[in-house]
């Protein structure tokens, strides 16, 4: 039970308490500030007269200094207790997580925050665009890793990384996931440094692309022997080039925008490309052809990557999500 005191007593004890602290007991500031406050129980009993007393009587032996220090002390032991008795605001708030924790995957692991690493320069599957002034990191790949997310019921965040640091920097913690039109590769590479999901996409074949007028040079893989032919480095694609085009001299660049510059400007004579990503160059771009040679023979699905042995227990999640959107006819959206 709390005693109550009128204006009067509590202005006089307040004085007085703030004298002693700053002549006598500047050590047990803390504990005969806990002590007043249980007394009245309320902030403003004792926080303002102190305020006022430190104000008009700052010569008194660090008196000033000492009330400051009791009235930070007061306001944090009265937000504390506004913290403990407004249980609407703090309960809401846990009310609202677990709420976005159940509409999340039975399956979905505690995370906070998801952070998709991706190369941001293949398009349709991840790339730059300007949004009210904004850069921005958009595609298909980028709409799946916002969808993993909100099942999870974490944030989401996306950030651009180099194709071929992506699995390293994956399991040094830079990223969660990586979704970045990554297959299995023949060599088994991207196995063994990381973890992967379920298919999500199988792209069209892969296609050879060339400066318009060159196409009509090539009929067989063979034929791009002596010549220098493009890639992404640390891509299935690199693979096609170095084991099935025999004699060819690969030219292994970590950014699409960049081989595709070095076509058209006659640096190489061919680049290696997924059907896709192809497509949307050729589309934008009169100066390049695409060779008819027959690549479905090398289409394999991509997949979502975790760190090794998945430590954060992210892919049973992710291949639920992969599964539903599949189904359902939300992939198809995306596309």
């Amino acid at each position: 039970m709390k005693f109550k005191f009128g204006l009067l007593p509590r202005v006089v004890l307040a004085i007085a308490l703030g004298v002693a602290c700053g002549f006598f007991l500047p050590g047990w500031a803390t504990r005969i500030a806990l002590t007043f406050n249980a007394i009245f129980g309320q902030f403003l009993g004792f926080a303002i007269p102190l305020l006022i007393l430190g104000l008009v009587a700052p010569g008194i032996a660090d008196l000033g200094r000492n009330a400051g220090r009791l009235l930070a002390l007061t306001a944090a032991l009265a937000l504390t207790a506004c913290g403990s008795s407004s249980n609407g605001s703090a309960s809401s708030g846990a009310a609202s997580g677990s709420a976005s924790q159940n509409d999340a995957s039975a399956s979905a692991p505690a995370v906070d925050k998801l952070v998709l690493g991706t190369s941001a320069d293949y398009p349709p599957f991840e790339f730059h665009v300007l949004q009210d002034g904004e850069d921005k990191i958009v595609g298909i790949d980028v709409f799946l890793g916002e969808q993993i997310a909100e099942d999870m019921g974490a944030e989401f965040e996306v950030v651009h990384m180099d194709f071929n640091n992506l699995f390293t920097l994956l399991n040094q913690g830079q990223c969660d996931m990586v979704i970045a039109a990554a297959e299995i590769d023949e060599e088994g590479v991207r196995p063994a440094a990381a973890d992967y999901s379920d298919g999500y996409y199988s792209d069209l074949p892969p296609k050879i692309v060339v400066r318009a007028g060159d196409e009509g040079n090539y009929t067989s893989l063979e034929d791009f022997a002596g010549k220098a032919v493009g890639a992404q480095t640390a891509t299935t694609k690199e693979t096609i080039v170095t084991k099935y085009m025999t004699g060819a001299d690969l030219v292994s660049m970590s950014s699409v925008v960049d081989l595709v510059n070095n076509l058209v400007y006659g640096k190489c004579d061919a680049l290696v490309l997924d059907g896709a990503v192809a497509d949307q160059y050729l589309a934008s771009n009169s100066d390049l052809a695409a060779v008819d040679i027959d690549m479905s023979s090398y289409v394999e699905p991509y997949r979502v990557w975790v760190a090794k042995g998945d430590p954060k227990g992210l892919l049973p999640s992710i291949n639920e999500t992969i599964a539903k959107v599949l189904s359902d006819g939300t992939m198809d959206g995306f596309i």
